[in-house]
């Protein structure tokens, strides 16, 4: 990855990301976290339910986005699903996760906010339990630079 390499090699300070740099010489800190949720489609049985539980989608094919999503949830995944059931798709875009899960394709998992956004495309949001949040948007430096970051989360705790 460009970014992290750019950091690496002295070319930039800091840089923000949607991943964690696995990089030993830089740092990661979350900027933000988000809820998640289910997105469901209109019509469907799951909008029947408050709250949604990992068990609860065991009968769905999940749809994820963004590519890059929080590990937790891909182990929590595989987890609940039995081996010969797991069915997980990753959208590209989210539009694309949007239409899949619209389509009744099956569920999706990501932000409350993004899946709020699309509430006129035929989707509804459903609280997901368990661990609601997921970290995004990292900042990744290298060390020294790690004092402006805990100043400017200071300046905007997360919940």
């Amino acid at each position: 990855d460009n970014l992290m390499m750019g950091l690496v090699e002295d070319r930039y300070d800091a840089g923000l990301s949607l991943q964690e740099a696995v990089n030993p010489a830089l740092t990661s800190q979350p900027l933000w976290h988000e809820e998640v949720a289910v997105a469901v489609p209109d019509g469907s049985p799951l909008l029947g339910h408050e709250t949604l539980d990992m068990a609860d989608l065991v009968d769905y094919p999940i749809v994820l986005w963004p590519d890059a999503g929080c590990s937790w949830l891909e182990r929590t995944l595989f987890e609940a699903q039995p081996r010969e059931r797991i069915n997980i798709h990753r959208a590209r875009s989210f539009e694309m996760f949007v239409l899949r899960v619209a389509a009744d394709h099956g569920v999706g998992i990501c932000s409350r906010a993004r899946i709020a956004s699309a509430h006129t495309c035929g989707i509804a949001a459903r609280p997901l339990i368990g661990r609601p949040y997921c970290s995004t948007g990292c900042a990744s430096t290298v060390v020294p630079f790690t004092r402006s970051i805990r100043a400017s989360r200071a300046l905007h705790p997360s919940p």
